[in-house]
């Protein structure tokens, strides 16, 4: 009995082992007629429907018109079969069709030329061949024409707002040569003088008729096939969740009113929350200063009778009295403005400064100033502080670091003097801003941000006084 109950395990061990090598060697481990049979039992592709009706921007497409039709089911077939690149356009759509719709509605532009833009570029900061840039593909000369600014520091082509805006006095002009949208529609393409030649040589009054290159006859069609997606996505097999789009890209509106010398810099510093210029009230600083990990304040401060200095924002001055009464949760307080830590020296209770404000109402930390701070050179010393504090370190070595980089960086000798950069101190604690991450920092912790832009200067200072 001992003897057949080895004998039956042995041989199942063998048998086991073969059927193991001969599945790994030969492919699936299936024939090749059942693996055909497979084939044709799962995968199948399908003809895709071509609507009975079909408009855009409200003229009629001729669908019954058999080469019509035949262009029609071509792009649908391209497009519904061109998986990844649909789903992506259908998932940027979302983020973006609510910024160009109402902007199109504003200038009289039918909505269907949304989908121009999508063909154009898929909805990216595209930028061809020929140059063309941005959502509409502008070239740079067609650019200026309509109002964008595009030299070597600005290109406007690749701003969403803007760039759609030129775009629709450009549909607006074709219009008024064509009086038909979609002859509109493939002019963007081919330029009003083809489409004007072409039609007086040809002898034709619609797109539909007319023979052009290659690229012009699929254009409009391309937009037809994409309007007929996006009604009907499910006709189509895209099934889309709420939870599958991208959603709004949030930002800030940054007024630059002279030259930014490092636009990366300017970049770092300016990542969060931002109040400029009219929009830099008193009352819209109380409003945002609380809960946030690090407030910085450019603007324009004195010391004003030694016991009640003050800080200017775009309406009116805040003064030390008022700092007090503010509550904030900041890590550390930035004042980049003239004197701030300077202030009437009481016996007892230290000096009246508006560092002093800002640590009563709940900073840990305040980066202030012993004398009134060269802007330039101010500028270039905060850039290294964050870039230091980026890093990691601690807010006095993030400083030192930053004040030797501006040394050994300047050339001009009369700069180098200690009035240019010895001015800012850090008073409080020291330990470094976050323990996370750059980039976790970068996006979060430089959470608001108060500017007002040559206050003093432009005389604003003036009236406020």
């Amino acid at each position: 009995m001992r003897r057949t109950l080895i004998f039956v395990v042995i041989f199942l061990t063998c048998t086991t082992a073969a059927a193991l090598f001969w599945f790994f060697t030969n492919d699936t481990g299936i024939t090749e007629k059942q693996y055909r049979d497979a084939f044709r039992r799962n995968y199948k592709i399908f003809a895709v429907e071509v609507p009975d009706k079909l408009d855009f921007a409200g003229e009629e497409v001729p669908l019954k018109t058999f080469y019509v039709r035949e262009s029609l089911d071509k792009e649908l077939l391209v497009n519904t079969y061109w998986h990844n690149s649909t789903l992506q356009t259908f998932k940027r759509a979302h983020r973006w069709f609510p910024v160009i719709e109402p902007i199109l509605a504003e200038h009289g532009i039918p909505d269907d030329f949304k989908y121009l833009a999508v063909i154009e570029s898929g909805l990216l900061q595209a930028v061809s061949p020929s140059g063309a840039a941005g959502f509409w593909q502008f070239l740079k000369g067609t650019a200026k024409d309509y109002d964008l600014e595009v030299d070597k520091d600005v290109d406007e082509r690749y701003h969403v707002q803007k760039s759609t805006a030129a775009a629709c006095r450009h549909l607006q002009d074709s219009y008024k040569r064509f009086g038909n949208w979609t002859l509109v529609a493939s002019a963007y393409n081919a330029g009003n003088r083809r489409i004007s030649e072409s039609l007086e040589k040809q002898k034709q009054t619609s797109y539909y008729d007319l023979f052009l290159n290659q690229e012009t006859t699929r254009y409009v069609y391309r937009i037809l096939a994409l309007k007929t997606l996006f009604e009907h996505p499910t006709s189509y097999g895209f099934y889309l969740r709420e939870m599958d789009f991208y959603p709004p890209v949030p930002g800030a509106t940054v007024t630059v009113d002279k030259d930014i010398k490092d636009l990366v810099a300017f970049a770092v510093m300016f990542p969060g929350e931002t109040l400029i210029n009219e929009k830099a009230t008193k009352a819209n600083f109380l409003k945002n200063v609380d809960g946030h990990k690090i407030v910085h304040l450019a603007t324009h401060a004195d010391v004003g009778d030694g016991e009640n200095p003050w800080i200017a924002f775009s309406d009116s001055k805040m003064y030390l009295k008022e700092i007090y009464a503010t509550r904030n949760q900041a890590d550390m307080v930035v004042l980049s403005a003239c004197n701030t830590s300077n202030g009437e020296l009481k016996r007892g209770e230290g000096v009246m400064s508006l560092a002093r404000g800002f640590f009563y109402s709940g900073a840990k930390s305040v980066v202030s100033t012993l004398w009134p701070v060269a802007d330039e050179a101010g500028k270039d010393i905060l850039i290294g502080f964050y870039d230091h504090l980026n890093r990691g370190e601690s807010k006095s070595r993030a400083l030192r670091e930053a004040k030797l980089a501006y040394l050994n960086t300047t050339e001009e000798v009369e700069l180098k003097h200690p009035y240019y950069w010895a001015g800012f101190v850090v008073v409080g604690d020291n330990a470094p801003v976050a323990d996370r991450p750059y980039w976790y920092w970068l996006l979060l912790g430089f959470s608001i941000l108060v500017v007002v832009v040559l206050i003093y200067r432009s005389g604003l200072f003036k009236r406020i006084q």
